[in-house]
Formats: structure tokens, sequence, C-alpha cells
């Protein structure tokens, strides 16, 4: 080959390795550049953030495989005031606080703050996934727990009051008392109760591994559901337990503090005297003010008297997720596993779809004043509803 054919290739040959050199240099800065800014894009552990992040309803995603989104005109003739995106599933139902401040926690570790108009606060990044729902302390702080076994109390304004480290796997919710002690099941078989300080207040081992309910009555005496039934004591060393399948929740409502706690466990009623003749196929409950029941199955709302009897009952149209709520105007909210709110107006004959909410399970509705209520949705969307949307349905 001619010697300068040969030095034509070699300089072919010499541009396209630098060419191939340039890109992959380009690839390797591009890629560095990504992975840095991603890292700065995330907020650090522990940083409270601010800005307008309130979703318009009509920007909520709906299942996998419906095409588009929601129209805005669904949320306005379901009667929804407002959502708010927490963008990851939240655990369960959002905390109201001082002010009607409301307190959101979602499973990728963050904290949301929200006044009563659905309006973002601010937000706290905690260590591990939130697992149970928030709750609020007597002096405002808001209390969550993560898979990493910490507990982390916030200020209202968005810092850090401070954590504890519990040697086990939270395994409950964690339940307040009026002074701020915090009661929760942890391990296979242990209950424990932290102050309102962080502090160690006992460790107590129960009789068989715990289930998801805890209860705390006003005199102070801890109820706590296991395999076997309901562990219950006023002094730690003074425990008792009433047998029973699973517990899988308490029944809980206003003027009815002064009687040993009724469960539900397989499906039926349960009270420290032994199994209590109200059905079989019970979901959720609640006790009235007067002494009764409101209990739920699958497909109908039952209203227990004081003495046992079936008082009234009322078809639903959709499933129940979670416990009934009873308003103070003794209406009745419902979620469903559809994404909507059932509603009862006080003495009516039937439960009437209330509001949208999203696609997935609604958790348990929580009270925001007067005004309205507030709950969430498996895919993350928290909403509050107007109290006057029942009433003014035909």
């Amino acid at each position: 080959m001619p010697l300068g054919t040969r030095r034509s290739v070699l300089g072919d040959l010499r541009s396209t390795s630098e060419r191939r050199a340039n890109r992959v240099c380009g690839w390797l800065a591009t890629l560095a550049a990504t992975l840095v800014l991603g890292c700065v894009a995330s907020p650090p552990l522990g940083l409270a953030t601010s800005g307008p992040t309130t979703l318009d309803p009509a920007q909520a995603r709906q299942p996998a495989g419906v095409a588009g989104g929601p129209k805005r005109e669904l949320y306005d003739h379901w009667g929804t005031r407002w959502c708010f995106g927490g963008g990851a599933p939240v655990a369960g139902p959002p905390a109201v606080g001082r002010n009607g401040q409301i307190f959101v926690a979602t499973h990728e570790g963050y904290v949301h703050a929200l006044d009563r108009s659905g309006t973002f606060s601010w937000s706290y990044t905690v260590k591990g996934a939130v697992h149970v729902p928030p709750v609020v302390l007597p002096n405002g702080a808001v209390v969550v727990a993560t898979r990493l076994n910490l507990i982390y109390a916030i200020r209202p304004n968005g810092r850090k009051l401070w954590v504890y480290r519990v040697p086990e796997p939270i395994q409950t919710p964690i339940v307040s008392s009026d002074r701020g002690t915090l009661v929760f099941g942890a391990g296979s078989n242990h209950a424990y109760a932290v102050s309102a300080l962080g502090g160690l207040v006992w460790r107590v081992k129960l009789p068989a591994p715990v289930t998801e309910a805890v209860h705390l009555h006003k005199n102070g005496t801890v109820f706590i559901g296991t395999e076997r039934g309901v562990a219950n004591w006023q002094a730690p060393t003074r425990q008792q337990l009433w047998e029973s399948p699973p517990v899988e929740s308490f029944l809980r409502g206003d003027g009815a503090e002064g009687l040993a706690p009724i469960w539900l466990a397989s499906g039926r009623a349960f009270s420290s005297h032994g199994p209590m003749e109200l059905g079989d196929g019970l979901r959720f409950g609640r006790l009235l003010a007067e002494g009764g029941q409101l209990l739920s199955t699958r497909t109908e709302l039952q209203w227990i008297g004081p003495k046992g009897a079936i008082v009234r009952t009322v078809a639903l149209g959709a499933e129940p997720s979670a416990a009934p709520f009873v308003g103070a105007n003794g209406e009745i909210w419902i979620p469903t596993v559809e994404g909507t709110l059932l509603g009862v107006d006080a003495g009516g004959a039937e439960a009437r779809p209330v509001a949208r909410l999203g696609f997935s399970p609604v958790s348990a509705v929580v009270s925001d004043g007067a005004e309205q209520i507030v709950a969430a949705t498996g895919e993350g969307i928290v909403c509050g509803v107007s109290r006057t949307r029942l009433g003014s349905l035909p």
C-alpha cells in the first residue's frame, strides 16, 4: 500500500477512535450530571420545605388501564372541597392537630403538613418508610413511626422535637393518651409505652403475638389485641387476658368510655364476658353515645340497640374499607374500597354516595372541626369534604 494511502487510513482510524472516545466521555459526563442533579433534587433527611403543592383533583390518577384522568366536573359533582397529592401511598388516615393543621405521612418517608384548606405548609423527611398512621400529641407535635424502628416527634412548625429508637419492629398503630404517652405493640409479643418527651415508660411481654388493635381507656387501662384475645392492665404487673379468636379491631365511640371495650374477631363481636350475639360477618364497628353499636358487614350497616337488638339496617352500595364516622349531628360517613364516601343522615333510610376521593380504598375518616371531614386513599390523595354536603343531597 502506498505511503499516502496508509497515512490516510491511519488518519481515518484515529478520527473514528477520537469520535468514539468523545461520545463515551459525553455519556459519562451526562450520567454524572444526572446523578448529581438527582441527589441535589432530593431533600436531605429532616429538611422542612414549603411551597404551593395542592393537587387539582382533575390531575388525580385513575387506575392503570384507564385512559386519561378524572374530569374536574366529576369532583365538583361529588362535592369534594379540595385534594392534595402526597406523592406516594399514605400510611393510613391523616391526623388533625391544633387549629385544624392536617398531617399526612407517606410510605416514602415524608410527613406533609397542610392547613385546613388543603394548602401545603411544609414537609419533613424521616429515615425509613412510615407504615402506621400519624398521631398528634397534646403539645401539638405530630408523631410518626418508620420501618427502621424509629419514632419521630415533629413540632407543628416542621422541626424535629425528638427521635426514639425501638429495639423491635413496630407492629401496630400508635395510640396517644391524654397526657401524650404513646402506646403500641412491637416485636412478636411486646407492648411499649413512650413518654411525650421521648423516653421509655414501660415494656410489657404479652401472652401471645400482637395484632394491630390497641385501645386506651381514659382511666389509664391499656387494651391490646393478640392472637389469643385482649390483654389488658392498669398496672403492667397485673395483666389479664380476655380470650377470643385473633383480635381485629376495637369498637370505640364517644359516650361509651365507661364501658369495657367491645372488639371484633373472626367476624363476630366479643366483650370481657365472651361472645356477643350481634351477628356474623362483621367487618367494622363503632360504639354509639347511647350505648348501642354501629356495625358494618360487606353489604350493610346495622344499628344495634343497648339491649343487643337490631334497630335498623341500611344497604351499602359499596364495600366499606374502614370504620364508619359518626358526626356531631348524627350523620354517618362510610369509607369504601372504591375510593368514595357514603353518607347516611340522621334517621336516613339509605346510604348515598357523597364524595369521591380517588380510585382505591379510603382510610378512616377524621374530623376537622365543624366544617369538614378529611380522609385519604391508598394512592396517596388526601381530600377534605364539606360536612354540609350530606344534607344538601336530594
